[in-house]
């Protein structure tokens, strides 16, 4: 066997874009065929170029209905010579593209199956194996893929690092319930993924040296950090495993996203102006934020009308009319006895018909917006420490209220807010410039994500996480995928 790229090329990588039934033709590496139109596009990175030239990797991008001669000319440009039946059969297990497999069997001698074959079909740590492992700088794709610009992820990319997520997902949960939840989550890791991709291709470009310096030296700190948690890196690479990843795809996560964290501070935190001024404009429009919840004890006299009628579910107007005659009645005794000089506390417990009645009508420490009456709350909230209140008629009664003590309400100076108002503003600008700086991104990329490669990621976490569930149905597999570009 001298390459296995070959099916990675016809076969492994599907993206479904545009019409299948566009004119296909070899096309360039920007996806043109240089009349203008950009085509629907097979891409995957094979081995150097000419067995013998020592060339650099590269691209071969295919439109999905090659003809065979333009397939072998494009090959031949690429040093692919041939491959093993033994390739072919297990790749023929992956595919139903007989059109790919006739093209394949144009170029491929019998040959008994090799040590270099055994190799090849060890399947990768992981939460699932793809297609057969090809030869070395070679990755063998099968199955649904998505496309971010040049970039190829498939459904193990996204997988990865949603073990803890997806293992979350209570056991109850399962068929619909947990095709729902395990789409929302690999929405949103597509979604970032998308993102992070988007960004450290530019960052890795363009940030100075000193800085990669210290990313890597970041991540060696946390290798070493992850390793002694672990006990020893077998231990650590059992775990990665364990959880669906690799170390070293995991290294590669924490490398992109410290990346992506670094260039994105580097090109922002420039930009963004906080003064004196601006810190005052927000304090003074925005005084609420400032202000500590007031909170109240109140002691409430209540004098309901219900506790005056003949029958407790009664509503005749006259039964009702002849109740309020006779709260108002009561009240004013209990007014005249309070203005006697008696304590309020024995008023209440004489008079009212409150639920805190035997308590003297003590409720305790209380924010605003907890008490039903809201006449009696703002009484309360309003008027001075141990004054008591007028009468107040409610819709269901008469009352009055005591403030009994306050707590809070108190007002953060200028001074000891500006720490905090700063560090607001800053985020503020950051988050619009990031913002604005993605749909400028997202504008210009080739963002492409087949339905298909959403079912295959359900698919794949049913069967690891909810193997007895059996698989995903087309009509329950949530709507297509959508960003917020």
């Amino acid at each position: 066997m001298k390459h296995t790229a070959l099916y990675c090329c016809l076969v492994g990588l599907t993206i479904l874009v545009g019409c299948p039934d566009t004119e296909s033709r070899l096309a360039t590496p920007d996806g043109n065929t240089g009349d203008g139109i950009i085509r629907p596009i097979h891409a995957t990175r094979v081995p150097g170029g000419n067995k013998n030239s020592g060339e650099t990797p590269a691209v071969i991008r295919m439109a999905r209905r090659q003809s065979p001669d333009e397939l072998n000319r494009a090959f031949d440009a690429n040093g692919i010579v041939e491959t093993s039946s033994n390739d072919l059969r297990r790749i023929a297990e992956t595919s139903k593209d007989p059109i790919s497999l006739r093209n394949l069997r144009r170029r491929t001698k019998e040959s008994q199956p090799t040590a270099t074959d055994a190799a090849a079909s060890e399947p990768k740590p992981g939460i699932a194996s793809a297609a057969p492992t090809a030869a070395p700088n070679t990755r063998i794709i099968g199955g649904a893929t998505m496309r971010v610009n040049h970039q190829i992820l498939t459904v193990e990319d996204i997988l990865e690092g949603l073990h803890m997520e997806l293992a979350a997902v209570p056991n109850n949960v399962v068929g619909d319930a947990f095709t729902a939840r395990s789409a929302e989550i690999i929405r949103k890791k597509m979604a970032y993924d998308i993102q992070q991709r988007l960004v450290y291709a530019e960052a890795k470009d363009r940030l100075e040296d000193h800085v990669k310096a210290y990313i890597q030296n970041e991540l060696t700190k946390v290798r070493r950090e992850m390793i002694a948690k672990s006990g020893s890196i077998a231990r650590l690479r059992q775990k990665c495993i364990a959880e669906g990843t690799t170390l070293d795809a995991l290294m590669g996560v924490q490398n992109r996203a410290m990346t992506v964290r670094m260039y994105l501070q580097g090109k922002f935190s420039p930009r963004i102006v906080v003064n004196r001024r601006t810190l005052w404009r927000y304090y003074t429009t925005n005084q609420t934020k400032f202000t500590s919840d007031k909170k109240v004890q109140m002691q409430v006299l209540v004098v309901d009308y219900k506790s005056f009628l003949p029958r407790i579910d009664s509503d005749e107007s006259k039964d009702l009319a002849t109740a309020k005659a006779k709260a108002r009645a009561h009240m004013k005794k209990a007014s005249a006895t309070l203005a006697g000089g008696v304590d309020f506390t024995k008023v209440v417990k004489e008079y009212s018909f409150g639920p805190r009645k035997t308590d003297g009508g003590i409720w305790p420490m209380m924010a605003k917006g907890n008490k039903a009456e809201e006449k009696v709350e703002a009484a309360a909230f309003t008027q001075p420490k141990n004054a008591i209140s007028d009468v107040i008629e409610e819709p269901n009664g008469l009352y009055m209220v005591r403030t009994v003590a306050t707590e809070g309400g108190v007002v953060t100076s200028f001074e000891d807010a500006q720490g905090e108002i700063e560090t607001l503003l800053r985020e503020e600008q950051y988050s619009k410039l990031q913002g604005e700086y993605f749909q400028k991104l997202y504008k210009r990329a080739i963002i492409q994500t087949p339905q298909d490669f959403i079912l295959q990621a359900i698919r794949r976490a049913t069967e690891v996480y909810r193997p007895a569930t059996g698989p995903v149905r087309k009509e329950t597999s949530t709507k297509p995928f959508k960003s917020n570009w």
